[in-house]
């Protein structure tokens, strides 16, 4: 499930034609989650995508860098209502490239123990701290986050849970304070939850970083943010 604002579409389309074509690779499904938008003529143009390509999920909420949780939520709860099946749920921001086809030889590879309970990507351990500065875009205040420091919790460009979890997750969510650091937010939930394996794996990249079709060095990368540089991307990777 890849997070997406309304007017993403080039986004959306660089994903459909290489990593999230699921049309074309075996075993996955790709679906879009975004918010809603005050803008007309980009909900005429929201409509007209969702309508030819069926893989768009709009939530009630307005779509705002705060309201990222909400989005995270959403999308527990669809994949553990609509995907029972899946064995794994990933989650994705729409500028996030995907070496989709290591990824999933890795996944297939895990023993019977590593796909309950299982959590994987860029893991932050314990130790991380508020940012307590006022104007900050990351300003926490004492009454939004009273402890000092933030619990484990894996980085929110991407991630992977075993999808036996994202139907507890979100039962856990509906239960917690609201807080708008939507990766925070997952990992105070996931410590809630309890019993949960932490997988860090430093294939998954905070900056951007293009694979190659020899190589398993990147599982994924972030701020792919133009469409060109995501088609490049993939190219490399099929190019073998």
């Amino acid at each position: 499930m890849v997070t997406s604002s309304p007017g993403n579409h080039a986004q959306r389309r660089a994903i459909r034609q290489t990593w999230g074509n699921d049309t074309s690779i075996p075993g996955i499904r790709t679906l879009f989650a975004v918010g809603t938008t005050d803008k007309a003529t980009t909900q005429r143009g929201l409509d007209h995508e969702s309508q030819a390509h069926q893989d768009i999920i709009q939530g009630n909420f307005i779509d705002s860098y705060r309201n990222l949780n909400l989005k995270t939520v959403m999308c527990l709860k669809w994949a553990s209502e609509f995907c029972p099946g899946a064995k794994f749920f990933m989650k994705a921001d729409d500028d996030t490239f995907v070496n989709i086809f290591t990824l999933l030889r890795d996944l297939r590879g895990l023993g019977s123990n590593k796909t309950e309970r299982f959590v994987m990507g860029w893991i932050y351990n314990t130790g991380g701290k508020p940012n307590r500065t006022p104007g900050n875009k990351w300003y926490l205040s004492r009454q939004d986050y009273p402890r000092d420091t933030f619990p484990k919790y894996p980085c929110g460009f991407t991630y992977v849970l075993s999808n036996d979890i994202t139907g507890l997750l979100y039962q856990v969510s509906l239960t917690l304070k609201y807080l708008f650091l939507e990766d925070v937010f997952l990992g105070l939930c996931l410590e809630k939850l309890g019993g949960v394996t932490f997988a860090h794996d430093e294939r998954f990249k905070l900056w951007m970083e293009f694979p190659s079709c020899r190589s398993d060095k990147v599982l994924a990368a972030h701020w792919f943010k133009k469409e060109f540089s995501m088609l490049a991307a993939w190219r490399r990777v099929t190019s073998c």
